[in-house]
This record gives structure tokens, C-alpha cells and sequence, in this order.
């Protein structure tokens, strides 16, 4: 029953549902930490990037690229990451989970137990919804060998993986996709295998995990080498995904002059011409 479909979509069903009522227990624990972090915190200039040192300086993460992040109001998370192998290291990416609390200052290893990604531990997708994360996608070392199209959660109070089973269609196994959520609904967009970069748009519909691609790749007005990007950064906005920056095959960086958008009513890619600030 291990890998019985049935089973696994209940039980990130069930990861989902618990999240709904951890919601208000994690909130009053998370209150409660922060407020002995309020004065700290809003003694920063947000017009300026602090660097906030852990107290204790040996017990931290390892330097690594290619991880993903996300914050709490308690907490900062990270997972995966690389580092290139040195002479005496061998082991370049990371299969670990990391809590930064806001309050001590701590770095924590976290132990997680349960079904969760081992190969594809870099340059994947990673987004907070309600009290579990969703990680997907992702790239192993070296880059574009192991390329994954599974969907995982994150339980973040019990620390548990549970990995996802798509209905109807499965998306494309990439890494350097962005996902955003609305309405319970999952929305993954753009990436790359190594060889192929795309924008198409798949919707999963969490509580059935129901998978449904939406959107197809459009053409670049910057890169006419190929179509595709990754590593862009998504913004829900007036029911449109709009996409900031990412790269494509050639290497060169999209400007943010031209911000394609998503329409998540009529299926259908558009550009936004930006206009800059007037000149004082």
C-alpha cells in the first residue's frame, strides 16, 4: 500500500486538513515567540539589509546555492542546497532541514521523518501554505541528470514528509519552477530540464490533487534564441500571475521592462509594458 495512489492522496489530504487547525495552535506559540523579538526586529531599517548573527556562531548551516526558503512568523526554514565537493568532501548536496527562530536567534537541525525528496535537492520550488510547505521540482548534481516532477509536504509542526500522487495529468519534471496558490489551488509555472525551458502553467487543485496543465509556453520578446525560462519570481495580482526576471538558454537575465502575466481567467499570457519612476 506504499505506493497505492489512494493512500498517498489521502494522506496529503489529510496533511492539508491538520494544517487548517494547527493554524490557530501555531499562531498563539508563534505570538508568544515573537513578541520577545518585536523590539529587535522593529529597531531595523527596512530600507536597509541587516545581517541578523545567529548567538551562536559555530552552530549554523553550511555555506550552499540552489536551496529554497520560507518564514513563518517565527521562524525562518530552509531546505537542500549544494556545495561544490572539495578534495576531502564528497557530499555536495544537502538533505537537510534547517529552522532559524527569530526570538533566540538559534540555528536548528531539524529531524523530519516520512517520505520526502532525496535526489532533487536544489534549484527546486518551495512555498508556505497555511502550516505545510509544498516543495517541487527540483535538479541532483550534477545539474539536469535527476530532474523531478513530484510534489511533496512539509508538515511543519510534526516534522513529516508526505509525498503527493497527481490525478489526471502529471506536470514536467523541471527545476527553477515558481509556484503561487489561490483558492486551493496550486499553480506551477515555468523551469527547465537542463535542455528545454518552458512557461507553461499547471493547476492542481489541492484538496484532490487533481493536476491540469492551463497554460502553454508563449513566446519571449527578449530571448529569441528559444522560448522558456527559470528562476523567475511569480506575484498573484487582479487574478493575473505576473513573472519577474529568470533566465532562459542564453544565459542572459530578462529585464523587468516587459513583465509577462498569466490570466488565470481566460488561460491566456499577455505582457505588461512596466513604466519607471519620473526623473526629480
Amino acid at each position: 500500500m506504499a505506493n497505492d495512489p489512494t493512500t498517498n492522496q489521502k494522506n496529503s489530504r489529510e496533511s492539508i486538513e491538520s494544517s487548517k487547525t494547527d493554524d490557530a495552535i501555531h499562531t498563539k506559540r508563534s505570538k508568544r515567540n515573537f513578541s520577545l523579538s518585536t523590539k529587535y526586529i522593529s529597531s531595523i531599517n527596512l530600507m536597509q539589509f541587516v545581517e541578523i548573527l545567529p548567538l551562536d556562531p559555530i552552530n549554523k548551516p553550511h555555506p550552499r546555492s540552489g536551496h529554497r526558503a520560507i518564514a513563518t512568523a517565527s521562524d525562518f526554514w530552509i531546505w537542500g542546497g549544494y556545495y561544490p565537493p572539495g578534495n576531502l568532501q564528497q557530499q555536495c548536496m544537502f538533505n537537510e532541514l534547517w529552522r532559524f527562530n527569530y526570538a533566540l536567534r538559534q540555528w536548528t537541525l531539524e529531524t523530519t521523518t516520512g517520505d520526502r525528496p532525496n535526489l532533487t535537492l536544489a534549484s527546486h520550488s518551495m512555498y508556505l501554505y497555511r502550516n505545510v510547505v509544498l516543495v517541487y521540482g527540483g535538479t541532483g548534481f550534477p545539474f539536469g541528470q535527476n530532474v523531478s516532477n513530484e510534489l511533496f509536504i512539509l508538515d511543519l509542526k510534526r516534522r513529516h514528509w508526505t509525498r503527493c500522487e497527481f490525478l489526471n495529468q502529471q506536470p514536467e519534471g523541471v527545476y527553477g519552477a515558481s509556484m503561487i496558490v489561490k483558492n486551493d489551488h496550486l499553480y506551477i509555472l515555468c523551469g527547465t530540464n537542463r535542455w528545454n525551458y518552458n512557461t507553461n502553467v499547471y493547476d492542481v487543485h489541492l484538496p484532490t490533487l487533481v493536476c491540469t496543465q492551463i497554460g502553454y509556453t508563449f513566446d519571449e520578446i527578449e530571448d529569441f534564441t528559444e522560448n522558456g525560462r527559470y528562476r523567475q519570481e511569480v506575484y498573484l495580482y487582479d487574478n493575473k500571475i505576473f513573472l519577474f526576471g529568470g533566465g532562459g538558454s542564453s544565459g542572459v537575465s530578462f529585464t523587468l521592462e516587459n513583465l509577462p502575466a498569466f490570466d488565470l481567467i481566460t488561460h491566456t499570457w499577455s505582457y505588461v509594458r512596466t513604466n519607471p519612476d519620473p526623473i526629480h
